[in-house]
C-alpha cells in the first residue's frame, strides 16, 4: 500500500500540478508531464555519456592507453595495473593491510564487506602493482 501511494505522488501528481497551473485538461497535462519525463531521461543519458568521454580523455592523458582507458572505466583489474590505476579503476579499499619484507612491500587492499575481516574482492598490491585478486559471489 505504501509503493501505491508513492506512485501515485510520483506519477499523479506532477500532472495534477501541470494541470492545475495551466489550466489544461488531465490527459493533455498527463501528455506534458511524460515529454517533461522522457525529456529529463535523455538530459541525464547525455550528460553521463559527456562525463563519461571527459573521464575517458583524463584517463587516456594520464596513462596513455586508451585500452588501459576503458578498463579503468569498466571498473576491471589486471595484473601488472599499479596502485593508482587500481584507485581509479574501482576507488579506495575499505581497508589495507601491509606486511614488508626485504624483498618487497605486499599490501592487501580490502573491498565490499560482508563481516567480520570478510570482504567480497581482495587485491594483492607488490611494490605499487597488482599481482593478483580474489573476488566471492554475491
Amino acid at each position: 500500500m505504501p509503493h501505491l501511494i508513492a506512485l501515485l505522488v510520483v506519477v499523479v501528481g506532477p500532472v495534477l500540478l501541470i494541470q492545475h497551473v495551466t489550466g489544461l485538461s488531465f490527459g493533455l497535462a498527463a501528455l506534458i508531464a511524460v515529454g517533461l519525463v522522457i525529456g529529463g531521461i535523455y538530459a541525464l543519458k547525455e550528460r553521463a555519456k559527456r562525463q563519461r568521454a571527459e573521464r575517458r580523455a583524463a584517463l587516456i592523458a594520464k596513462y596513455g592507453s586508451p585500452e588501459e582507458a576503458d578498463m579503468i572505466l569498466d571498473a576491471k583489474i589486471w595484473t601488472g595495473m599499479s596502485a593508482e590505476q587500481l584507485l581509479d579503476s574501482v576507488g579506495r579499499p575499505e581497508e589495507v593491510d601491509h606486511a614488508v619484507t626485504v624483498k618487497k612491500a605486499r599490501e592487501i587492499w580490502k573491498y565490499g564487506r560482508i563481516g567480520q575481516n570478510r570482504y567480497r574482492n581482495r587485491v594483492t598490491v607488490d611494490d605499487g602493482h597488482v599481482v593478483g585478486w580474489t573476488a566471492k559471489g554475491g
